[in-house]
């Protein structure tokens, strides 16, 4: 469903294993990742920050964490989310990016 963006019928499939295994963290990843999908930031950030305590090494959900945070203007959240997930893999120069526009919105907004 992921795939064929049909992010509401993701979501809801998703949601129905949350509901038999709340900490099933393909369901709890697929479920932040529709969210995402869907732009529904503040229930995005909630997910992935639940996800992120029962698997806190997963780079990806961290990246899309601070995704999220970026969103809603949280740009120092966002920033510590990509510093965190650089000092994970600091050969990913795409992060660098995604940081500096992070940390630029800081002086612009924060």
């Amino acid at each position: 469903l992921m795939s064929q963006e049909r992010f509401d019928d993701a979501l809801a499939a998703f949601r129905e294993v949350l509901a038999r295994q709340p900490d099933n963290l393909d369901a709890l990843g697929g479920t932040a990742d529709s969210l995402l999908a869907l732009q529904r930031w503040p229930e995005a950030i909630t997910t992935y920050e639940h996800y992120l305590t029962l698997n806190p090494g997963n780079t990806a959900a961290r990246f899309n964490l601070g995704l999220a945070l970026f969103e809603v203007d949280r740009f120092a959240d966002s920033a510590a989310a990509f510093q965190a997930v650089l000092a994970q893999d600091p050969s990913n120069v795409g992060d660098y990016v995604t940081l500096a526009n992070a940390v630029g919105s800081l002086g612009r907004y924060g």
